[in-house]
């Protein structure tokens, strides 16, 4: 009876780990991602203001 509850408690700290590596990588996604948005958008952002006024206007 003992190592039927032994089992029992490894098999539920193994799914805990899992379940805590998933969130993990979840998170760590999710951030990634928004990291990116907000790279495109401030990219965005900067292209058109450079589009507003030239970075060369020349030697004339």
């Amino acid at each position: 009876m003992p190592s039927a509850i032994t089992e029992t408690l490894t098999m539920k700290s193994v799914i805990d780990a899992k379940a805590a590596r998933s969130r993990t990588k979840s998170v760590i996604t999710w951030l990634l991602s928004a990291i990116v948005l907000l790279l495109f958008h401030f990219c965005s952002i900067v292209k058109q203001g450079r589009m507003k006024r030239p970075l060369f206007i020349g030697y004339g």
